[in-house]
C-alpha cells in the first residue's frame, strides 16, 4: 500500500460482509481498492538470463513484450529452462536368516532435469467504456529424462551372484494447455461490474 500512488486509485470499498468467493476468517472485514486502468499506450518489456554452474551448468531465460493502445491490448511471454543435477544414494543393509547374515550395499547415481518451457499469449479488445473482451492462452511443457545407474553388491556367495548392475531411464515428457475467454461489463459510474470467463484445458 505505501508503494500505491493516490493518483492511481479511483475508489475504496469496504465490505463489512464480504462475499463468499473471498476468505475472511475471524468475521473481518474487507477493503476494497479499485485502481485506475493505465491510459498510457505504447511498447514495453524485460528480457531475462541466468546461469548457475554447480556439477553441471543450468540456465534459464525468457522475454515478456506488452502493446497497450486505445482499444487494443497484446501481451506476449516465454521462459525456457535446462537444468541438470545428480544425486549420490548409498544403502548398507544386514539381512539375517538361517543363522546367515548376508550384507547387501547398493550405490546408485541419480541423474535428472530436463528442457523446460513456458509461454502465454493474450488480446484484449476494449469494444467501449463498458466492456472489455479477452482472450488467452498459456503452455507450460518439458521434457525430463530421470536416470538411475547402480551397483548392488551381496556378500552372500550362495545366492550365485555378488553384484547386480542396473540402468533405470524413465522419459517423462509432459505439457499443459489452458485456452481462456473472458468479458468484462460495467454496470454504472461506480465501476460495478459483471465479469465472465470460460477456461478451457484439454
Amino acid at each position: 500500500l505505501r508503494s500505491l500512488q493516490s493518483s492511481n486509485i479511483s475508489k475504496i470499498e469496504i465490505l463489512k460482509n464480504p462475499p463468499s468467493s473471498i476468505d475472511a476468517s475471524g468475521g473481518a472485514g474487507i477493503i476494497h481498492i479499485y485502481t485506475r486502468k493505465n491510459k498510457i499506450t505504447g511498447i514495453s518489456g524485460n528480457v531475462n538470463a541466468t546461469a548457475s554452474q554447480g556439477f553441471y551448468c543450468n540456465t534459464d531465460g525468457g522475454y515478456s513484450i506488452n502493446y497497450l493502445g486505445k482499444k487494443i491490448s497484446l501481451s506476449h511471454s516465454l521462459s525456457l529452462m535446462k537444468e541438470k543435477y545428480h544425486v549420490n544414494h548409498r544403502f548398507d543393509r544386514k539381512i539375517s536368516f538361517n543363522d546367515t547374515v548376508t550384507e547387501l550395499n547398493s550405490r546408485t547415481i541419480e541423474l535428472n532435469g530436463g528442457d523446460f518451457f513456458s509461454a502465454a499469449l493474450g488480446l484484449d479488445w476494449t469494444v467501449n467504456k463498458r466492456n472489455i473482451i479477452g482472450i488467452r492462452f498459456s503452455g507450460d511443457g518439458g521434457k525430463g529424462m530421470p536416470q538411475n545407474t547402480g551397483t548392488v553388491y551381496a556378500s552372500d556367495n550362495n545366492l550365485g551372484y555378488s553384484r547386480l548392475n542396473y540402468i533405470v531411464t524413465t522419459p517423462n515428457p509432459w505439457y499443459y494447455l489452458n485456452f481462456n475467454v473472458n468479458s468484462e461489463h460495467l454496470i454504472d459510474t461506480n465501476q460495478s461490474s459483471i465479469r465472465l470467463s470460460f477456461d478451457y484445458s484439454p
